[in-house]
């Protein structure tokens, strides 16, 4: 009965404390748990802000300049005046040699890779070589002229490879402006052009440095430019299959301002910002997934939890190690007080007795080794007594009602004193 006590309050110590620490981790926990996100949301809104702000204003002023030079040339008096007479002198050497030394003085002073000039009469491709080629309608690498001709854009970008026989066909991002005459009849389109590679290694390095992805997409979601991407690889639209993909409406449907979005779904998570740049047409987007930070918070939880498990554990090995230690000493304690306590009390009643012996009347034997090896000395039988009690059940007795009636164990002690014949017994239980 005793040893069951003790576990009961040995589970019940051990709950206790375990529910102390579940409360307390899990509290604590919790709190860590949303900070840090809401640290990481903050932090990741930040620098994505910050990436397409950055990357924003060095494209703005790498188009800009290559926008305004081009729209000089187009709004050029003396070049209007020269298309105007390429139909009686275009075989001329010396008017080709012309055109040939003005596109070429535009790309050397402003370091362009290509500075060209077509005829809407003759369908001429000029470039600071001379006369590259004739552009024909049937053409499919024409499209970039004839599709656009006849659209109210005064001027438009492109991306595509440069024909031209000393560019090796390297990926250029064309700036072509429409020159009208007084009547506004295009006499033609004029412009310059870049390799993409330098604006492809901006995005990259936004990208290395902030982790992010950077787009530059049209008003259909279509890819122009990427870190690693460009349109004349092919259409390939940007909202086909991303994570993003509800949100294309949104972030196309806006050119005023940025737009700053949280996004979710089955395959990641993130945050995308988004804005038109009005010089290019075009839509620049930042994408940071955060799948991966997601799940490096998710982990650090799950090692939080672990840590609670673990430290549950060794807390219980200790509160379980210290409270059986604890009983065991008090139980060796009580023992030993218990011992000395009979010593003193015999070594007391000897100096006023002979003998003493004592009697257990509730099992009708003698109580002690000493008692039963008098009586056998006197010819006795090892249970001397003979009590109406004696047949009783050693520790219960039962009753008509049916219920249990606990019956104390009493032990009865007799002693002898010095110099006399009588024999006192005392009963106790």
């Amino acid at each position: 009965m005793k040893e069951t006590v003790k576990k009961i309050a040995l589970v019940k110590t051990n709950l206790f404390v375990c529910t102390v620490i579940i409360l307390g981790f899990a509290v604590t926990s919790l709190i860590s748990y949303h900070s840090n996100q809401g640290l990481f949301k903050q932090e990741t809104e930040n620098v994505s802000n910050l990436t397409a702000e950055g990357i924003y204003h060095k494209i703005e002023s790498i188009f800009t300049k290559p926008v305004s030079i081009s729209l000089t040339m187009a709004n050029d008096s003396l070049l209007k005046q020269f298309l105007s007479e390429e139909a009686e002198r275009k075989d001329e050497k010396e008017y080709i040699a012309i055109l040939q030394n003005y596109l070429r003085t535009y790309k050397d002073k402003y370091g362009y890779d290509s500075a060209f000039l077509v005829s809407a009469e003759t369908n001429r491709y000029y470039n600071f070589n001379g006369v590259d080629r004739v552009l024909f309608p049937d053409n499919p690498e024409n499209e970039w002229y004839f599709s656009r001709l006849d659209s109210n854009q005064e001027y438009y970008l492109n991306i595509d490879n440069d024909e031209v026989a000393t560019a090796d066909n390297d990926i250029t991002v064309f700036i072509n402006c429409k020159i009208r005459d007084e009547q506004g009849k295009v006499m033609g389109v004029v412009g310059v052009g870049f390799r993409v590679d330098s604006l492809q290694a901006l995005l990259q390095g936004y990208e290395n440095d902030f982790g992010v992805n950077a787009y530059l997409v049209d008003e259909e979601g279509n890819v122009e430019i990427s870190g690693t991407y460009t349109r004349f690889q092919g259409d390939s639209n940007l909202f086909e299959g991303c994570a993003f993909a509800k949100l294309k409406d949104t972030i196309l449907g806006s050119r005023e301002g940025t737009q700053n979005l949280w996004y979710s779904s089955k395959k990641s998570s993130g945050y995308v910002v988004s804005r038109f740049i009005e010089n290019l047409g075009w839509y620049l987007i930042i994408d940071h997934d955060t799948t991966k930070l997601n799940e490096r918070l998710s982990l650090q939880l799950l090692r939080e939890m672990t840590i609670v498990v673990i430290t549950i554990l060794l807390v219980l090995i200790t509160i379980t190690s210290v409270i059986r230690r604890y009983n065991k000493k008090i139980i060796e304690l009580t023992v030993k007080a218990e011992k000395v306590h009979q010593a003193v009390f015999k070594e007391a009643t000897e100096q006023l007795y002979e003998n003493i012996y004592e009697f257990d009347i509730t099992h009708n034997q003698a109580a002690s080794e000493a008692t039963s090896a008098y009586f056998e000395s006197l010819g006795a039988p090892p249970y001397p007594l003979t009590r109406p009690w004696a047949s009783l059940p050693k520790s219960r007795s039962r009753r008509n009602t049916g219920r249990d009636i606990s019956v104390p164990s009493i032990r009865t002690t007799c002693w002898k004193p010095l110099r006399t014949e009588e024999t006192i017994c005392s009963m106790t239980s």
